[in-house]
């Protein structure tokens, strides 16, 4: 259970805590995935969708629609380079009757990956965009912003020791901001 924030406005007739992995509307989901692999790497495509009603509330608790879709690929090169990327987009909905929450999500990284022997160093790079479709924060509550964007840059330089273990320094640059 999370206590909800007291300034949510009273027009969602939330509860004071949710369960944000309570079922609310007994629907069943989907998803699916294909994928081609070769020699020295695969790509596939991914889709999920939870087919949610989201305009049922049951003790202050919505159902949420969330739908999205990746694309992916891992291709290796020589014998200790690797590559990996993923792009993902979608969108998740709460309450269609006030549109309380309407976001639509998008992000991608770049994974490039050396291992030599017990060293592996990878060099990462994320991105990502939330765009803010509901008119809740023009019509309630101007903090209510969703829009944001960012990216990170990950540099890692790991150890394996006695078989299984992996020790190492990793820098993390994130920058962020709302927009």
């Amino acid at each position: 259970r999370l206590k909800i924030d007291q300034n949510t406005p009273s027009e969602l007739n939330t509860a004071k805590w949710t369960s944000p992995h309570r079922e609310i509307d007994g629907r069943l989901g989907t998803y699916g995935k294909i994928r081609y692999r070769w020699n020295t790497g695969d790509v596939s495509f991914f889709y999920y969708d939870n087919l949610a009603n989201n305009t049922i509330v049951k003790g202050g608790d919505y159902a949420w629609r969330t739908k999205f879709g990746s694309l992916s690929i891992r291709q290796s090169f020589f014998k200790n380079f690797e590559f990996l990327a993923q792009y993902m987009s979608g969108s998740t909905k709460m309450n269609d009757s006030v549109s309380a929450v309407d976001n639509d999500i998008d992000t991608w990284y770049a994974l490039a990956s050396y291992k030599k022997e017990k060293y592996q160093f990878g060099l990462r790079y994320d991105w990502f965009k939330v765009h803010d479709n509901d008119s809740f924060r023009s019509q309630l509550n101007e903090e209510d912003l969703n829009d944001s964007k960012g990216l990170s840059i990950t540099a890692s330089a790991m150890y394996t020791m006695l078989g299984h273990y992996v020790v190492g320094p990793e820098y993390v640059y994130i920058k962020s901001q709302r927009v």
